[in-house]
Formats: C-alpha cells, structure tokens, sequence
C-alpha cells in the first residue's frame, strides 16, 4: 500500500469536500494523540511545529517522529512547517532550516528564476 503525498492527500480531501487538518506538537504524547485520532478517522494529517517549539523539540527530531509514524504505520501522516511560522520566523536561516528538515520539503519546487522586487508600500 502506497502512502499519499501531501498533494494527493489535498486533492483527496478536496474532493471529498473535506479540509485536511494541521495540528502542532510539542511532545511525543501530542503527536501520538495526533496520529492515533488520525489513523482512526482514517483520515491525512500534517504535524507542524511552531518556532518555540521548533527549539524545544528540534527540527530533525520532530521530521524524525513524524515520519516514524508515517513508516511504522503506513498512514498518510506528514510533518511541515506552517506559513504562519515561516513567516514569523526571526531569521530567514530558521525558515529555511525548518522547510529544508520538514518531509515535504522535497515537493517545493526551487526556483530557477529570479523573483521579483517587492514594490514599496503606500503610506
């Protein structure tokens, strides 16, 4: 049996008219709540962490115990860091660090081209 993506997951959710639930941890006992509610419902979930949490979990060990879950199990379980984190993240080195650990970094696509300037704001 093949796990889904993250993608798939939200196309099959999408059709199902269902959202596909995002839930931080900050302990192994939240996460294991998380995936057990999940593996239930069978139902995809995505297990982020926040930037404080981020430093007191870890990055490669949260990546870690989520994606133990998604092997040990064979359920569609994916770790990712939320927008809201990355975008409030104190440096952009932490931002990166926490896409680059998260399993679904290898489905951002890199840009090949240069962005664009941002345009100044209005007063």
């Amino acid at each position: 049996m093949s796990i889904p993506s993250l993608r798939q997951s939200f196309q099959t959710m999408g059709e199902q008219h269902r959202a596909l639930g995002h839930f931080n941890f900050s302990d192994l006992v939240v996460l294991k709540a998380i995936a057990d509610t999940a593996r239930q419902l069978n139902v995809p979930v995505v297990a982020g962490v926040s930037e404080g949490e981020r430093e007191f979990v870890g990055v490669p060990q949260a990546a870690a115990l989520v994606k133990s879950y998604r092997e040990e199990f064979g359920q569609p379980i994916t770790s990712t860091p939320t927008t809201r984190t990355l975008w409030k993240s104190r440096s952009l080195l932490r931002a990166r660090d926490s896409i680059r650990s998260s399993s679904t970094y290898r489905n951002y696509p890199s840009r090949k081209t240069p962005s664009r300037p941002n345009k100044p704001s209005k007063p």
